[in-house]
């Protein structure tokens, strides 16, 4: 199954390139962290995708309940333009979908709601379709913060301080979920679809009659086979759509499992498990990305953005893992070209009887 990675996704403008090539700025960029050249990729609107076979698709989100939080760019105004935006969508109330704020906020779709109307029309219009995973990425406060480091943020801070144009006066973070702000991300899912095209966790476990004994993750995370597969008949999930959710971390994968604790009915993501974090409760998602550490790459002697020259034991090592998952029951979703300033792989991920391979 093919899976697109930030599927909304455009690259910035020309001002933002420009100044983020810029000497100043390359000098205060930590190039281990900081890596615009891997913005520079723009997608077809999410209804083309799903025409060309893309089946699993990606969404950041950030919480805006009261609208106009995301409606100004640092970026722009440190580049010489007005900050404000003209975008009337990021003035509306309701969760945002873009990558990242004041710099890379390009976006085919602007709204949550927008984004995933597009899908379910395209879902009617193409009845028995193969089940369409969304995958949702919680985005954090301290996300762009982390990236630029502390001393740029000052100097950044400084510059917007003493510009004359029209836009902020600081970078903007994005709004850390609570639990109601998580309710509320699954109330927008809701408003656009119904249940009966949903694959909840409790949608799925009802079509499995065998999973009540043993719950529904130890249910279907058993080694595949060519003779059974532990999900539903396929037939049952055409036409569907299922979303996984990315935690932003420890603290908000908490907050989800007091939302709704493990076994309890009504919740309407999957969680997502990956190398680096383990789901609190059983998921059946696992992220899989061929990617390394900041200092993991120094140690590998590998100039920033680019590759070491053992990337190959990196790639068997990544290959390795994903199948030992894809091996124990998970879908996996495999990501073999972490961002464009590295060369894509075509890496065969198996057994199993579902995965995906994000592209």
């Amino acid at each position: 199954m093919l899976s697109s990675h930030n599927s909304y996704h455009l690259a910035p403008g020309a001002a933002i390139n420009q100044l983020l090539s810029s000497p100043l700025a390359q000098s205060m960029l930590q190039p281990e962290l900081f890596l615009p050249q891997a913005w520079q990729y723009s997608h077809r609107s999410l209804t083309q995708q799903l025409d060309e076979g893309v089946r699993s698709l990606e969404l950041d989100v950030h919480a805006d309940p009261e609208g106009g939080r995301y409606a100004q760019s640092a970026g722009l105004r440190l580049a010489g333009q007005s900050g404000v935006l003209d975008v009337p969508e990021l003035r509306e109330p309701g969760f945002k979908v873009f990558h990242l704020p004041d710099f890379d906020f390009n976006s085919t779709c602007f709204l949550l709601t927008d984004c995933l109307a597009e899908v379910r029309r395209w879902s009617e219009r193409n009845p028995g379709h193969l089940p369409v995973v969304i995958f949702v990425e919680t985005k954090q406060p301290g996300d762009v913060a982390a990236a630029l480091g502390p001393d740029a943020v000052a100097t950044i801070e400084a510059m917007l301080a003493a510009s004359l144009l029209p836009g902020p006066d600081s970078l903007t973070p994005s709004l850390e979920l609570n639990a109601s702000g998580l309710a509320a991300l699954e109330d927008e899912i809701r408003s656009v679809f119904d249940g009966a095209s949903l694959l909840t966790p409790d949608n799925v476990a009802a079509l499995l009659p065998g999973a009540g004994a043993v719950g529904l993750a130890e249910h279907l995370l058993v080694p595949p086979s060519n003779a059974s597969c532990p999900w539903p008949d396929l037939d049952v999930m055409r036409g569907k759509v299922l979303f996984a959710l990315t935690f932003g971390g420890e603290e908000q994968a908490a907050v989800y499992e007091e939302l709704h604790p493990p076994g309890s009915p009504g919740a309407l993501f999957w969680p997502v498990s990956s190398s680096g974090f383990d789901a609190p409760w059983p998921a059946v998602f696992y992220n899989s990305a061929l990617s390394l550490g900041p200092e993991e790459a120094k140690a590998a002697g590998a100039p920033p953005g680019g590759l070491p020259a053992n990337i190959s034991a990196y790639i068997d090592e990544w290959v390795e893992e994903s199948n030992q998952r894809a091996g124990e029951g998970y879908i996996v979703r495999a990501r073999a070209d972490q961002d464009t300033s590295k060369p894509p792989l075509c890496v065969p991920i198996g057994p199993g009887c579902c995965n995906l391979l994000k592209v």
